[in-house]
């Protein structure tokens, strides 16, 4: 007897980001641009003997694993620790278990992570998992506890939480922000195709509307900026980056200019 042949179809659809970031605005939604702040994680693990260990892919596949996937589906970049010499020798078990934040932050250097997410998970011999989380963003930091039975579900409630507060810092609801003109002025634009990707990052900035080009004076010019939020917020956005490094302090500047070097 022959096997029917089901014919399968497909459908291949298409987004208008400029339509989607119109329905969005006129909805008053808050719009995440995608350049994302990263998050550092140390953790380390308790059985129940007592036996801790620090957080890795090779121990710990489940566990990592499921971070990557939660980064991935959040569009958020998660960054875990080499764990080579230096790092042992800069950060212990014990430290990351007691949540010392100076060591932590210290160790952190080296990575240039935008914040840390450290957590510290009990095995208890019942099967339940018990422990701390602290999330270090903008200097200060934060602890609040972890509980649950399932390691899935112990492990999504920080991610969410730390994902949700970065969204909410970044986010911008661009018809709720008066329009701001800025002046950034960049060092080393030594050619033209520096010249054009600097503006196509400038110009990829969420918060950016227009770009114009105000002053060129060798390898430094002058861009005149149109933005949907404030200077502060694209003071913040650009440090998530390392493309473009202040100067000076640009948040205060001179004369209202933004003063940079592009490194790229």
């Amino acid at each position: 007897m022959a096997v029917p042949t089901i014919e399968q179809r497909f459908i291949e659809v298409n987004f208008a980001n400029s339509l989607i970031d119109e329905l969005l605005a006129n909805a008053n939604i808050p719009v995440w641009d995608t350049n994302r702040p990263s998050v550092l994680v140390w953790m380390v693990l308790q059985n129940a003997a007592g036996e801790r260990t620090m957080l890795t892919a090779d121990t710990n596949t489940q566990i990592v694993n499921y971070m990557q996937n939660f980064a991935s589906e959040r569009a958020i970049p998660i960054i875990f620790p080499v764990l080579d010499f230096e790092d042992r020798q800069n950060l212990s078990e014990d430290s990351v278990w007691a949540l010392e934040e100076q060591a932590i932050i210290e160790a952190s250097e080296r990575y240039g992570a935008d914040s840390i997410l450290t957590g510290r998970l009990h095995f208890t011999a019942s099967g339940e998992l018990v422990g701390l989380w602290q999330f270090i963003f903008q200097g200060q930091a934060e602890v609040f506890d972890g509980f649950d039975e399932d390691l899935n579900a112990y492990l999504y409630a920080p991610l969410d939480r730390i994902t949700n507060q970065l969204a909410s810092y970044f986010a911008l609801v661009p018809e709720a922000t008066s329009q701001q003109v800025v002046r950034l002025r960049v060092e080393g634009v030594s050619n033209l195709s520096a010249y054009s990707a600097l503006l196509t990052y400038i110009s990829g900035l969420g918060l950016v509307d227009t770009v114009s080009m105000a002053a060129l004076d060798g390898e430094r010019l002058e861009l005149e900026l149109s933005l949907v939020g404030s200077s502060d917020q694209l003071y913040e956005l650009i440090a998530l980056d390392r493309d473009l490094l202040p100067i000076q302090n640009s948040q205060a500047g001179s004369r209202g200019v933004l003063h940079y070097r592009w490194t790229r």
